[in-house]
């Protein structure tokens, strides 16, 4: 039987032996009376809130997430933080209602993962994108709606690191955010990120994992591999396992309480 009391946890998501993830505060079952009360407690709280609900009228937990107070459609980070919740509750881990549709969820060993659907592509033109960079572009692809994410791809990874993006013209030009990568030429890693998306409150992100299944689709057609490890280079860092099946695409990472 799922908790039906309210509690407070706070869960790090894809972390790795040198990378701190993403920072969670998962709130089970808040007792907000009123939307104008909910907004006022989440205007108080710092980094990424998911709201949780579990109890024994639904059939599945359902998330919502908030970035600097405002919702966000998706959250990857946000999904393993309440896996991780759920699981140390004892919650059957099968799926959760998002604002995004029903996320199956699994634990494999330490990990914890969400499933994902196969990304709509689009190959895009670079002129666009071009001049919101310091850094020229190897290719380029818009993936799903107006409000996704355009993914371009740099030569290598010292282009990557060395990447300086013009957050406000990016804000200006477009809704969607920006997922850069490269192939990783560190052992272990197949390729690495960076995340940017100040219209949804963060210029760039920690370790984002609702940018994997794009980046995972677009790397296997590179490598033609089904498994992919992947490094997030922002200032905490990501560590992502991806892999990917016939119907979905699987996200996994390791998780811990702070």
């Amino acid at each position: 039987m799922p908790a039906t009391e309210s509690r407070i946890y706070q869960v790090d998501s894809f972390v790795g032996a040198d990378c701190r993830g993403n920072r969670h505060r998962v709130y089970l079952n808040p007792p907000f009376r009123s939307s104008a009360e909910r907004d006022s407690w989440l205007a108080e709280q710092d980094g990424i809130v998911v709201l949780l609900a579990c109890d024994s009228r639904h059939q599945l937990p359902r998330l919502a997430f908030y970035e600097s107070a405002q919702r966000i459609r998706r959250c990857g980070s946000g999904t393993l933080a309440a896996a991780h919740v759920l699981d140390h509750l004892g919650h059957a881990l099968t799926a959760a209602a998002t604002p995004a549709g029903e996320i199956p969820l699994r634990r494999e060993g330490s990990r914890f993962g969400y499933g994902a659907e196969y990304p709509v592509m689009l190959t895009a033109e670079r002129d666009f994108w071009s001049p919101l960079l310091n850094k020229p572009i190897r290719d380029c692809c818009l993936v799903g709606g107006e409000d996704d994410y355009c993914l371009l791809e740099l030569e290598n990874e010292a282009a990557l690191r060395e990447l300086v993006v013009k957050i406000e013209r990016l804000s200006r030009s477009t809704a969607r955010a920006l997922i850069v990568t490269a192939a990783a030429s560190r052992p272990g890693y197949d390729y690495l990120l960076r995340y940017f998306a100040p219209r949804h409150g963060k210029a760039e992100d920690s370790a984002t994992g609702s940018a994997n299944p794009a980046l995972a689709a677009y790397w296997q057609q590179r490598l033609g591999k089904s498994l992919l490890r992947a490094r997030q280079l922002s200032e905490a860092g990501g560590d992502f396992l991806v892999e990917l099946e016939p119907d979905r695409i699987w996200v996994m990472g390791e998780t811990r309480w702070t």
